[in-house]
C-alpha cells in the first residue's frame, strides 16, 4: 500500500522537486481526497487507493466539476500536477533502496 511520506521521498529524490512543490502537492492531494471522500468515492484518502484504473477513474471525476477544474486553472495547474504526480508514483517500481536516500 501507498503513503503520504513515501510519496514525498519519491518526490523529493525521483522527481527532485524543492521542499515547496512537495508541499504544495501533499496539501493538493489532501484537498481532492477531502472532496473524493465526501463524495463517498474513496475512504480516508488517494494513497490508499489501491486499484491503479479506479485511482485514475476518481481523479478524473474529481477534474470534471466544473469548480474544481477552475480552481485549477486560477492555481496554473497545481492540483492536475499533484494527480499527475501520484499516478506516476504509482506507476513507479520503486525499490526500497531509493526510497532509503
Amino acid at each position: 500500500m501507498h503513503n503520504e511520506l513515501d510519496f514525498k521521498k519519491w518526490l523529493k529524490y525521483k522527481r527532485g522537486l524543492t521542499e515547496s512543490s512537495i508541499k504544495k502537492y501533499t496539501l493538493s492531494l489532501l484537498q481532492i481526497s477531502s472532496f473524493l471522500s465526501e463524495k463517498e468515492l474513496i475512504q480516508l484518502n488517494l494513497y490508499e487507493v489501491d486499484n491503479f484504473s479506479y485511482l485514475k477513474k476518481v481523479i478524473k471525476i474529481y477534474f470534471d466539476d466544473r469548480k474544481n477544474k477552475e480552481r485549477d486553472k486560477r492555481g496554473h495547474n497545481q492540483w492536475s500536477a499533484a494527480a499527475n504526480n501520484l499516478i506516476k508514483y504509482f506507476e513507479s517500481d520503486m525499490s526500497s533502496e531509493t526510497m532509503e536516500k
